[in-house]
């Protein structure tokens, strides 16, 4: 069975900054055999989005084997120019334990620059988020990594990404992809079409994923410290307290590091400034 490809859905989405469209190409392979292993077929999908000097490329992956997709692989490109581009890999491997596995790994070149952000506050979903930005362009790209665990447990019950490219200055490319294990036919993939979305509406998505994070995990830190104070006050028999509570900034200053943040913005859970 060849590699053959399904003839792409070409379109063009118009930017509201007046500049020239961006054009989309959407494509999907008929299942064909894997060159590695034998018994291993593949399925594979792409996203692609050209403007000017500007490209980039989302490409989806399926494995499978007696009808069962065992493992999806995602890679993520975008390119400006000859000299600066970047590259972010994600693996996802299905488990009888922990139902899916994953892995991600970012890299950049020329003037392109990453950052990386990981969260993990139990029973909320493990968050990573990742920015991408070219200087030499000031465009870039940014998208984060949900994993949703099956109540308490180390089980990885689904995985969503959402990846968002940016677009004109104030305009941004979204592509979502989620993830699920099902017992009956492996990893469960669902892509949602591109959409187009502001860049201020983006960035809230994706500051509200953090600011959720950061208020529970200093929520945790308040009813820490409340319940040593609690403790505190109740041993009568000992002059000295059993355990002198620090103030929160000092107990900040102790496991962050130089960076203050007001009492105020904890107890309220307000953004910091």
């Amino acid at each position: 069975m060849s590699k053959a490809m399904e003839d792409p859905r070409k379109y063009f989405m118009r930017l509201n900054c007046g500049g020239p469209p961006v054009q989309v190409k959407e494509f999907k392979t008929p299942i064909y055999p894997d060159g590695e292993e034998q018994g291993v077929f593949c399925v594979r999908r792409s996203i692609t989005f050209c403007v000017g000097k500007r490209f980039c490329a989302f490409d989806i992956i399926e494995k499978c084997k007696n009808d069962i997709v065992y493992s999806v692989n995602i890679e993520v490109r975008e390119q400006f120019a000859e000299s600066s581009g970047a590259q972010t890999s994600m693996w996802f491997v299905r488990n009888n334990r922990y139902d899916v596995l994953c892995s991600v790994r970012t890299l950049s070149s020329g003037s392109y620059e990453s950052f990386r952000r990981n969260y993990s506050a139990p029973s909320l979903p493990d968050i990573e988020t990742t920015g991408l930005f070219c200087h030499m362009s000031g465009c870039g790209s940014f998208f984060t990594l949900e994993k949703k665990k099956f109540d308490a447990s180390e089980v990885v019950e689904r995985v969503k990404t959402t990846h968002a490219f940016l677009f004109g200055g104030d305009e941004t490319l979204s592509v979502k992809v989620k993830i699920t294990n099902d017992r009956k036919v492996g990893l469960r993939v669902e892509v949602e079409r591109p959409v187009k979305l502001t860049l201020d509406y983006s960035y809230s998505v994706f500051e509200k994923m953090e600011e959720k994070m950061e208020r529970e995990i200093r929520n945790n830190v308040l009813s820490i410290l409340r319940n040593v104070s609690d403790r505190d006050s109740g041993d009568k028999h000992n002059k000295e307290p059993y355990l002198q509570t620090p103030s929160l900034v000092q107990y900040q200053e102790r496991c962050a590091g130089p960076r203050v943040v007001p009492l105020a913005n904890f107890e309220y859970g307000e953004r910091e400034p």
